[in-house]
């Protein structure tokens, strides 16, 4: 029994649409079979010749896929401008906890101090 999604109704397995509400019935899934009309299942590795075997149209080894150029493409510069610039913000962040482990560490305020002007000074230099 297939039961309907949409009403809830029961209808035959072979059926395609339910009795009830006629919504299209979805079809349960089965396992793939191993055999089917006494026949084993299409192994498409072994239509394949063996690895390292030249192709006979074009006396080349391995598959046309190897032969294929890599794909290239130009970044988008306002992309690499707003990575760069968000790598150089978290170098400033980086150097300011830096400074706060150390004020921490050593106890003494100086640390924190000079950190923050470093960073505060090379974010302004830079425009950030």
């Amino acid at each position: 029994m297939i039961v309907c999604t949409g009403c809830g109704a029961r209808n035959p397995d072979d059926a395609h649409v339910c009795s009830v509400c006629g919504r299209k019935l979805q079809s349960r899934r089965t396992a793939p079979q191993t055999e089917r009309n006494g026949q084993a299942p299409l192994d498409l590795d072994a239509l394949g010749r063996p690895p390292g075997e030249p192709d006979p149209a074009t006396g080349q080894a391995g598959g046309a896929w190897e032969h294929l150029a890599p794909a290239e493409r130009d970044l988008d510069e306002h992309a690499v401008k707003l990575v760069r610039s968000a790598a150089e913000i978290w170098t400033y962040a980086l150097l300011l906890v830096a400074s706060a482990v150390a004020m921490v560490v050593f106890q003494d305020w100086r640390y924190l101090a000079g950190g923050l002007v470093i960073a505060a000074g090379l974010a302004w230099a830079r425009g950030i």
